[in-house]
């Protein structure tokens, strides 16, 4: 193990020994002055100093500050408890682990960036605004490249010498950053681990172990141990069956998606008021429309447990809705063998295997959502 790299484990395990969370966000940043001038990166990793002048500037830029108020979970914020997870601080949690783990300046400035185009709400905004309903999920990726060049940023890169194309996401050479699950990358691993020790799914101790047991050849993102592979991968499941694809997200996704819809049509949101907005602002207007629509959606949206319930998924026999299957994004990590080689940890844990491909035939299901009481009207939600 590099000198490099030991160090970081030792200050993340001190790190991680004395980190609470009250609220505030898990991964920050703290500008430095002086002889020394960069950012001090506060992340769930570790702490580290940049000075490196391209990043600097990200770290300065507005498109960049504007992350800090869009968070990860989309309208779950405001209909299920407060969330302080961002995508500011996804973001600097995936520019962490690609820097820590060795990644070239391109590939940290592909990290950095890689979720500026997220608009507010995250997913939820992808079925108002995506052309085709199955893009929805991936709207971030479809505007992304345009998203750089409209807010400033690829402009600022031009000016360190770094094009579109040298941070590109889709590059081969760039998996260490974005790849598809079942593969671990630096931003799956980065929304598992933030979002496990937020939502209380694993405890900062748990993720010390994942982390030390993390490790990155240039190639693949694997574990050296299979129990911290485990815990990770179930971990993930876990999060994706009851919150990033659960029944109940995708319904209020899916009925966000109508709000913005309408709000388009009628003329009180734009299309730029989005792209380049901001959770708290957009969500201001909507609340403040008298739009009967839009009143009656966001009333829906806010008191859906009072007016649903959720049945198994693949039951029927009652009148209702299906929820349209949602993204499965199951991860099954690589584990290295004694022998030195890499297996899925669904070759070596039947058990995991198992648990794996119910939560895949779950998803190809759906679930069957039942009226347990008629909305109110929209007259009468307004009212309230």
């Amino acid at each position: 193990m590099c000198l490099y790299r030991r160090f970081f484990l030792i200050l993340a395990m001190v790190f991680f020994a004395t980190l609470e969370l009250d609220g505030r966000a898990l991964v920050t940043i703290e500008e430095v002055k002086g002889d020394q001038i960069g950012y001090i990166v506060h992340s769930l990793y570790g702490d580290f100093f940049v000075n490196e002048p391209v990043l600097c500037a990200i770290l300065r830029s507005s498109a960049f500050s504007r992350l800090e108020d869009v968070r990860q979970y989309g309208v779950c914020h405001y209909c299920a408890g407060p969330h302080y997870y961002t995508r500011h601080g996804h973001s600097l949690g995936v520019f962490s682990l690609v820097r820590l783990f060795g990644g070239s300046l391109a590939q940290q400035i592909s990290g950095l960036t890689h979720d500026f185009s997220h608009t507010p709400f995250s997913h939820s905004t992808g079925y108002g605004l995506a052309k085709d309903v199955s893009r929805a999920d991936y709207l971030q990726d479809d505007i992304h490249r345009q998203y750089l060049k409209d807010s400033g940023v690829a402009y600022l890169l031009a000016n360190f010498e770094y094009s579109l194309f040298d941070i590109d996401l889709h590059r081969t050479d760039f998996m260490i950053v974005k790849r598809s699950p079942p593969d671990l990358c630096a931003d799956n691993i980065d929304y598992i681990l933030q979002g496990a020790v937020y939502d209380g799914v694993l405890s900062y101790n748990d993720v010390k172990r994942i982390f030390f047991n993390l490790k990155h050849n240039g190639t693949d993102w694997y574990f050296d141990d299979e129990s911290s592979a485990n815990s990770f991968a179930r971990a993930a499941l876990k999060m994706m069956l009851e919150i990033w694809s659960s029944p109940g997200t995708q319904m209020r996704d899916r009925l966000f998606g109508e709000i913005l819809r309408r709000a388009f049509k009628i003329g009180l949101l734009t299309r730029d008021m989005i792209v380049f907005g901001t959770d708290d602002a957009i969500w201001g207007i909507l609340q403040a429309s008298s739009d009967p629509e839009i009143v009656g959606n966001m009333y829906t949206i806010l008191h859906w447990r009072d007016l649903f319930v959720i049945n198994e998924a693949g039951t029927h026999g009652a009148v209702g809705m299906f929820v349209q299957p949602g993204k499965f994004r199951g991860i099954d990590p690589l584990v290295l063998q004694s022998d030195g080689s890499l297996e899925r940890l669904s070759k070596i844990d039947q058990e995991f295997a198992a648990e794996f491909e119910q939560a895949r035939i779950t998803f190809k299901k759906g679930w069957l959502v039942e009226i347990r009481k008629l909305p109110f009207s929209f007259k009468k939600a307004k009212q309230e």
